[in-house]
């Protein structure tokens, strides 16, 4: 894969590291400014639950059901100023290298203004279901465990659908 055909190993660091900052970068000329979507997730879900929660807080929660915490910061979203094509993953289909580091920091990535290489556009799951909120769908024995949804701007259906934002 060329390299710099998606953001920088060095946004995703900064952004995990300043969580409450957005991060501003270029991709090709073009600017894109990077942000967290929920900062300090873990104790917004502490407070949240609070009252159901009890001894051992949420880390002792998620010990006894055996389930990792380890997203301090939830989801990326990036923005880029004008329209660009991404290339998420190579003809294998394997995974961009930065974007499995930034899935392991944030988990879901969402990319706004920007499109996936014609060739590749139809090797993803059409996200066309207006109802579509989250679905686990890939489990550990899995040797694949990354979804990709994604809205195509060049197919009538998905451009004029209507979906709000995430």
């Amino acid at each position: 894969m060329e390299t710099k055909q998606n953001i920088s190993k060095q946004t995703v660091t900064r952004l995990q590291q300043v969580p409450n900052t957005a991060v501003h970068g270029h991709l090709r000329d073009i600017p894109y400014t990077a942000s967290v979507a929920i900062t300090d997730y873990g104790r917004k879900i502490a407070d949240h639950y609070a009252d159901q929660i009890g001894a051992g807080g949420l880390a002792g929660i998620c010990g006894r059901a055996a389930i990792p915490f380890n997203f301090p910061s939830f989801g990326m979203i990036v923005e880029f100023e004008k329209p660009i094509e991404l290339q998420f993953y190579d003809a294998d289909l394997v995974l961009d290298e930065t974007l499995k580091d930034a899935i392991g920091r944030f988990g879901p990535l969402i990319f706004r203004n920007a499109y996936m290489a014609a060739k590749f556009r139809g090797e993803g799951q059409r996200n066309i279901f207006p109802d579509l909120n989250f679905r686990v769908d890939r489990g550990s024995h899995q040797d694949n465990q990354y979804s990709l949804f994604c809205r195509d701007p060049f197919d009538a259906v998905q451009k004029d659908s209507g979906n709000p934002r995430p």
